[in-house]
């Protein structure tokens, strides 16, 4: 999509004052519709309390995704996913509202980059339930190739769901880079 311009988005960082949208989209079951059911937590003053004990951290980075008039679109993060061997984790969400406009994808995009060039990182991975459909677009669109197949690792909507993992290496980032 060469001659696009991408959406105008900020990603910043999570403050304080951030915390109550970040720990209700991470609560909202309604948003999270291909992640297993209990592992989308219910406690809101619980999750809040863990977002803000993360600010600051090196470890795991929040970031509320504003859109280019400033309304917060989403949240994203970028955390250790095996610190041993350079390996990140990358994971986001945009609000019902917001999707459809290449919100996702930039953030993702500016993830990989801080992930790449500030942290950096060997690997970054990222997974989503195989029916999201969406999620998996959104990280092939970035670049990142399809590693792994994890059978039935999601109890997901009465049955089982594979989880498929995605990831970009740091020397793959950086060949796409100066292309």
């Amino acid at each position: 999509m060469s001659g696009v311009t991408p959406p105008a988005i900020t990603l910043k960082p999570v403050s304080e004052e951030d915390a109550d949208f970040v720990a209700s989209i991470k609560i909202n079951k309604d948003i999270w519709y291909y992640e297993p059911e209990n592992d989308i937590p219910s406690d809101f003053a619980k999750v809040r309390d863990e977002v803000i004990s993360r600010i600051g951290s090196e470890g795991y980075m929040d970031y509320v995704i504003l859109n280019e008039d400033g309304i917060p679109a989403g949240e994203c993060h970028l955390h250790w996913f095996e610190i041993d061997r350079g390996s990140w984790e990358i994971g986001y969400c945009v609000l019902p509202q917001f999707r459809r406009r290449g919100y996702c994808a930039e953030a993702v995009k500016r993830l990989i980059d801080i992930a790449f060039c500030r942290c950096h990182a060997h690997k970054l991975v990222a997974m989503c339930n195989e029916h999201n459909d969406a999620s998996r677009r959104v990280m092939e669109k970035c670049g990142m190739f399809r590693e792994l197949v994890i059978r039935e690792e999601l109890p997901w909507r009465g049955g089982w769901a594979n989880q498929l993992m995605y990831s970009i290496l740091e020397h793959e980032y950086y060949k796409r880079s100066i292309l």
